[in-house]
């Protein structure tokens, strides 16, 4: 009789690990199902934008799905219609593509610059900044 009695509470304590552990995993199964669930509708949300900065200015239709702009005073409101059902709404403003149009990069621009120097003048920029990489930095305080 007390063999029958250990024997239950063995077979009990397993089926309570096994509750455990089956809650366990059901909560990590579900959380990872949630997180690629996120990771997707962010990829898609980037596709979106991707297809609504593209196409301000005219009506675009992609492999992902179409976007149709609509002027509204100093904005642009870009509609974006995923194949897979969702749909997105962006809203550009006219400064923003004005200055993206205009804005060169700073780097190009010096090395135009350098271009169109004659090569004596280069050759005194070359050693007046050889001889300041020699300097201290400014930003040090001497003790």
């Amino acid at each position: 009789m007390y063999k029958k009695k250990v024997e239950a509470g063995i077979l009990l304590y397993a089926l309570v690990m096994v509750a455990i552990f089956s809650l366990v995993l059901a909560f990590y199964l579900n959380r990872q199902l949630a997180s690629q669930r996120n990771l997707v509708l962010e990829r898609e949300k980037v596709s979106a934008y991707a297809l609504a900065s593209l196409s301000q200015d005219e009506k675009v239709t992609a492999s992902i799905g179409t976007s149709s702009p609509q002027p509204a005073g100093a904005r642009t409101l870009v509609l974006v219609d995923l194949k897979t059902g969702r749909s997105y709404q962006f809203s550009f403003s006219k400064d923003q593509k004005a200055e993206k149009e205009t804005t060169k990069d700073p780097k190009k621009d010096h090395e135009e610059k350098e271009r169109e120097k004659p090569k004596p003048e280069r050759e005194k920029e070359a050693s007046v900044t050889a001889v300041d990489k020699k300097e201290k930095p400014t930003d040090q305080v001497e003790e």
